[in-house]
């Protein structure tokens, strides 16, 4: 996972972390989120991570 986040962009690491902090920040928003995250075939309808996006559980829990 760490390799992962050493190849992604300071940029896409950042959009990444403000996206989770908005996720937990904004619940009213959440909603929203989700359904685009959805939409994007990066989570599952039980919004769990898609297979090709499983490696951004470590990015998303280093966010908290």
């Amino acid at each position: 996972a760490f390799r992962y986040l050493k190849l992604m962009k300071n940029n896409q690491k950042k959009l990444l972390f403000n996206l989770a902090k908005q996720i937990k920040a904004e619940p009213k928003a959440r909603a929203q989120i989700v359904t685009t995250l959805k939409s994007a075939k990066i989570l599952t309808p039980k919004e769990n991570l898609t297979s090709h996006y499983s490696n951004l559980s470590r990015a998303l829990s280093l966010s908290k």
